[in-house]
């Protein structure tokens, strides 16, 4: 599968929002008016890119590529104890179609590699991503405020290695 990476940039906005809003159906969902449904995306989507490039500042945000073309998002962090997912999106369109699996077993070898443990929190409601998780081998570590920190082991690290911060992250 042709699927790559790219660094993210400032033109790529138009796209994260539009992104932003496929992937957040419940957002798109609430009863207002047009306007002001678009200015709640926006405001959701603002303020998710301040809270992670304020705790994380030194993460990596990449567009998702398939045969070149902009379909996805892929944010992460890698610290000294994890590699942490901290936003993965494909637009409808290119959902099931191995994408995530493939993204997903290269950040796998990447922390086996580096022998650190590979955390995502997922929504406790989004059943469809939380058995995509534990199919790929996560298992659930930590719930929190509505959200379930996923984590994936390499076989290099036992658990003890690198306790998980209670934190709402």
């Amino acid at each position: 599968m042709a699927v790559s990476l790219r660094p993210a940039r400032p033109a790529d906005d138009a796209f994260l929002l539009a992104l932003f809003e496929a992937a957040r159906p419940e957002l798109v969902q609430i009863d207002l008016p047009p306007a002001e449904k678009k200015a709640l995306v926006v405001w959701q989507f603002e303020a998710q890119r301040q809270d992670y490039e304020r705790r994380f500042p030194d993460a990596t945000k990449q567009i998702i590529l398939r045969q070149g073309n902009p379909v996805g998002l892929l944010w992460r962090h890698d610290s000294d104890a994890e590699i942490r997912l901290l936003d993965i999106a494909l637009m409808p369109a290119n959902r099931n179609a191995g994408i995530g699996t493939t993204l997903l077993n290269r950040l796998k070898q990447q922390a086996e590699n580096a022998g650190k443990p590979l955390r995502y929190t997922v929504q406790q409601s989004n059943q469809a991503a939380l058995r995509l998780y534990l199919r790929r081998g996560f298992t659930p570590v930590l719930e929190m405020a509505g959200h379930i920190l996923m984590e994936w082991q390499p076989a290099s690290v036992t658990p003890n290695d690198t306790p998980v911060a209670r934190t709402n992250t």
